[in-house]
């Protein structure tokens, strides 16, 4: 089975490509004229970036994991989605800024 269809060389990629997707619509679901927040994707766009800042602080995990992240943006895309700048996302912001700490200061 070639990598790119092994299931656990795609989970993770994945998984990130989900999240982007959701913080994307968190706030707003992309229309302009509606700006309510969704707790409910707001809720998991937190606990995702607390899973991730998990799987840095683990040293079997921190190296692929990195790789990943990297090759998506995904710390750029976290800061650019309005969940971030929000005053529902406050939460959010705090712990994207969490996620820049392991990531800078492991090399």
């Amino acid at each position: 089975m070639p990598l790119k269809e092994r299931p656990d060389a795609t989970w993770l990629p994945a998984l990130l490509d989900e999240f982007l997707d959701i913080c994307q619509g968190a706030v707003g679901g992309g229309d302009a004229g509606n700006k309510t927040p969704n707790r409910q994707a707001i809720q998991y766009c937190e606990r995702f970036v607390e899973f991730i800042v998990d799987l840095l602080s683990q040293l079997p995990t921190r190296r692929f994991v990195r790789t990943v992240l990297d090759d998506r943006q995904v710390l750029i895309k976290a800061r650019m989605v309005a969940l971030h700048s929000h005053t529902s996302g406050r939460l959010y912001g705090q712990l994207a800024g969490a996620y820049t700490r392991p990531l800078s200061s492991s090399s």
